[in-house]
């Protein structure tokens, strides 16, 4: 009886353990990706009025602080004596195109832009087959499982 009860309790501990790891991962998966949205964020508060206002909305190819939307400004802005050229970058990771129109208002009230440049529709396919394949609809909004489909459609 003695020897069922260590096997349990150790039993219990590993699957404690497993399941505190996991959720410390996805604590980490969250608060990376504010770190990664901050420098973005803080670059689209600066508003300018007498610029040329380019907004680029997208997925994870539009979003961060190093992505196209900052090069275009930079190259825009150096080939350009005349004109101040500000781009605003709304790209956000792990969206679909169907989220992207759903805030393209706000956007443009927020930043009343001259150009909207968009890249859109990488995720759109992913996230129908993802969401036909769930039966769980929690779990697709945790960073895990999101890392466990990149890991799964990596291909050797």
């Amino acid at each position: 009886m003695n020897q069922t009860s260590d096997i349990i309790s150790k039993l219990f501990l590993i699957i404690f353990g497993i399941m505190l790891g996991l959720v410390m991962l996805e604590l980490i998966l969250i608060f990376s990706g504010f770190f990664i949205v901050i420098p973005q964020e803080i670059s689209n508060i600066e508003y300018n009025e007498t610029a040329i206002r380019i907004l680029a909305i997208g997925e994870s190819t539009t979003a961060g602080q190093h992505n196209w939307p900052k090069n275009l400004e930079m190259y825009l802005n150096n080939g350009s004596s005349y004109y101040n050229f500000k781009v605003y970058n709304e790209g956000k990771v792990n969206i679909n195109t169907a989220i992207i129109l759903n805030n393209l208002e706000e956007y443009l009230i927020k930043y009343k832009p001259h150009i909207v440049i968009s890249m859109m529709g990488i995720n759109d396919e992913s996230h129908i087959i993802h969401n036909q394949k769930r039966k769980i609809l929690f779990f697709d909004s945790l960073k895990i499982a999101n890392l466990s489909n990149c890991f799964s459609s990596l291909r050797v």
